[in-house]
């Protein structure tokens, strides 16, 4: 996507699948409300009605993208469901683009609070990495950057399609999010599948 118009800016070729770049189950960055902190998603860090929600480290994992406990052929004594892919489905979640902020959005605006500092504001996120969000019905959240971007750390490319970020809100922390995992003839449920807003 073009930054400035948001608007396909990359030949068909570059298309990405974010499904095929997911991070190593326990190296996504997924996070999670606790009492008002942000925390990682892990059975460690949910809180005591979030634990017993969920009911156990497994289905936390499984969440997570682990595949091990998964039933199937190869893992007959699984007791996890089977996925077809570590995404949840997208449905009515309409996807929103996020990248440097709009240099023009506040031009000449007088009565909108805040106005005056927006060219500031411009100038310190012009560099802000484009990503893509988008509500999944795994109970998640999710942020793909849409471009190959440097990692300010490391300097190392992190790939176009990579998730950077999900969080799981407590409201999706459900038994049904647990039966999501454990229920072999699970029937398709809505967990994070609302519009999502976005505003500077």
């Amino acid at each position: 996507l073009d930054p400035e118009t948001g608007k396909r800016a990359t030949d068909p070729k570059d298309d990405w699948s974010a499904s095929s770049k997911l991070p190593a189950w326990n190296e996504r960055n997924i996070m999670m409300n606790v009492g008002g902190t942000l925390a990682a998603l892990t059975w460690g860090d949910l809180d005591a009605t979030q634990q017993t929600a969920l009911s156990s480290e497994q289905i936390v994992n499984y969440l997570r993208g682990d595949r091990s406990n998964e039933k199937n052929d190869a893992n007959p004594s699984g007791t996890l469901r089977e996925r077809a892919g570590l995404l949840g489905s997208f449905v009515n979640s309409q996807p929103v683009y996020v990248g440097a902020p709009p240099f023009k959005k506040y031009y000449g605006a007088t009565k909108t609070p805040g106005a005056s500092n927006y060219a500031a504001h411009v100038e310190a996120q012009k560099d802000r990495a484009p990503v893509l969000y988008v509500g999944g019905n795994d109970g998640m959240l999710h942020g793909f950057l849409t471009m190959t971007t440097k990692d300010p750390e490391s300097d190392s490319d992190i790939a176009a399609g990579t998730e950077l970020f999900a969080f799981m809100p407590s409201a999706a922390m459900t038994e049904n999010l647990r039966k999501y995992a454990t229920d072999q003839e699970y029937q398709h449920r809505y967990f994070v599948d609302g519009e999502i807003t976005v505003a500077e």
